[in-house]
């Protein structure tokens, strides 16, 4: 379990789900990739991602001209980056006790 991944991410929910108990579409979407990446870096799921995971592109979508949400843009591309690592070491580990 990635501890540093794993507070990135609950970070990251937090001020999502915030824009997303405002009405804010887009965060929804956010929310729900967020929650899935924290329950399979917890090793609660082991099942795939059920949507490509694609929130840096949504945010720099939808934010493209407002530097205030820059950093958190920056912060869902390295959560995304993390959990394509992630994922290739859990696929790895299966495939060495196979």
């Amino acid at each position: 379990m990635n501890q540093n991944l794993i507070v990135s991410i609950e970070q990251a929910l937090a001020t999502v789900q915030h824009f997303a108990n405002l009405g804010f579409w887009p965060a929804t979407a956010l929310v729900e990739q967020l929650e899935w990446c924290l329950r399979r870096a917890r090793r609660e799921t082991l099942e795939p991602s059920p949507f490509p995971l694609c929130m840096a592109a949504l945010m720099h979508q939808q934010h493209l001209n407002r530097d205030s949400y820059c950093v958190l843009t920056h912060q869902l591309r390295d959560i995304e980056q993390e959990m394509e690592r992630f994922e290739m070491q859990s696929l790895e580990y299966v495939a060495l006790c196979a």
